[in-house]
């Protein structure tokens, strides 16, 4: 994909949470997972990786009061945007989804990923 100058989106759904992965060994540009599956979070909410090279080429295609540099400013209506990957979250936070993410990801923490991966390669 470097070679080639292709953008590498990797769709990790089937491997977080029972794998190890480091996007910036395997230069990953962007990485999205649910948090339904290996993750053992909620439904509705998950991750979201992108490089810094990156953010400086992907489009926003939404903006909202919580992607731009000064969130409660409601009357401005010339936006900046923020200047990492914040900039892509453009709207409210589900905060209950978000703790059952949190709560999933201390509990396969707790287990270990090396555990985890070694129990589902046996099967």
């Amino acid at each position: 994909c470097v070679e080639r100058d292709i953008f590498f989106f990797v769709d990790a759904i089937q491997s977080l949470g029972w794998a190890e992965l480091y996007p910036e060994e395997l230069g990953i540009d962007a990485l999205a997972a649910d948090a339904h599956k290996w993750l053992l979070g909620p439904e509705g909410c998950g991750i979201f990786y992108v490089s810094q090279k990156a953010q400086e080429v992907l489009a926003t295609l939404e903006v909202g009061w919580n992607s731009v540099t000064k969130p409660f400013d409601f009357g401005n209506i010339h936006f900046e945007l923020k200047p990492d990957a914040s900039r892509f979250e453009c709207g409210s936070y589900s905060l209950v989804l978000i703790r059952g993410l949190e709560a999933a990801l201390e509990l396969l923490l707790q287990v270990g990923l090396p555990k985890i991966n070694r129990r589902v390669m046996a099967l």
